[in-house]
């Protein structure tokens, strides 16, 4: 049995656009046909653009490099400097992608003011700004309120293209039927009732203090790879027009589970 996945990868962009333009010519002369995919064709090569916001230790790295199943590296280079750090890189379908990573918020009030300028500067030609906040993490508040510094700053227009992602639900819950299984890569039943317990919580509570809807929040684990391509829908929803572009190419969760189960789910697969 084939995967969606596995179609979206079989097909290249040059293959794809070919198809288009074939479907396209059988509804519109040959000139307007090649006029349309001229100007999608120059789209596409425009990568969409996610500015990448979080505090240290979140797991910013990791959820790129699983998301998009790249090989991405951060520095420190960005930390005190007076500019965002930007990189392009390719992901699947022959497409690329520009990762704008922010500098922290919330360290010192000197910074703060220095780098809500970069925030001005870069959100509002980001197509997606992705905010990522660590589940087990208590202080919650301390996020709210450097969203809420983000929206006074830049607008309550970048509310539209605001996501947020809930990551490391797989550090809640400890004890006994509380803990991840790693055999099969998922969540225990008694653990997942409680991430979803708790994260609906924590998704509630960023609603109601910021405004937003609780659609634009996804929780997920970017080193289980669980859940992302809950985050990566809630990426797409808030890039709007744009989201057709951001390519659906997580890495794969079950590379993660016991090489006897893998197995079984690749025959599976297969048939």
């Amino acid at each position: 049995m084939t995967t969606r996945e596995e179609i979206h990868k079989s097909v290249s962009k040059k293959e794809k656009h070919n198809i288009l333009l074939e479907k396209l010519k059988k509804i519109l002369p040959k000139d307007a046909a090649d006029k349309v995919m001229k100007t999608i064709t120059e789209e596409m090569d425009i990568p969409p653009k996610v500015a990448l916001i979080g505090k240290s230790g979140v797991g910013k790295t990791t959820t790129i490099n699983n998301l998009f199943n790249v090989d991405w590296h951060t520095s420190d280079a960005v930390t005190g400097t007076t500019e965002a750090q930007e990189e392009i890189f390719p992901i699947a379908d022959d497409s690329k992608l520009i990762i704008v990573d922010m500098p922290g918020l919330g360290d010192s009030i000197k910074n703060d003011q220095k780098f809500i300028e970069i925030y001005k500067r870069t959100l509002p030609e980001a197509d997606v700004a992705l905010y990522l906040i660590q589940a087990d993490d208590d202080a919650i508040g301390e996020d709210v309120r450097i969203i809420k510094e983000i929206i006074q700053n830049c607008g309550e227009g970048i509310k539209k293209k605001l996501a947020i992602g809930i990551n490391k639900v797989d550090l809640l819950g400890n004890g006994e039927g509380l803990k991840w299984d790693e055999l099969v890569n998922l969540p225990s039943d008694g653990q997942k009732i409680l991430i979803d317990e708790k994260c609906a919580e924590i998704m509630e509570q960023l609603s109601n203090s910021l405004g937003i809807k609780m659609e634009t929040i996804a929780y997920y684990s970017a080193k289980k790879r669980y859940r992302l391509y809950d985050l990566l829908n809630v990426m797409i929803m808030q890039s709007g027009i744009k989201g057709w572009k951001i390519s659906i190419n997580p890495k794969d969760w079950t590379e993660l589970c016991d090489p006897r189960v893998r197995e079984l789910l690749q025959k599976a697969k297969e048939n």
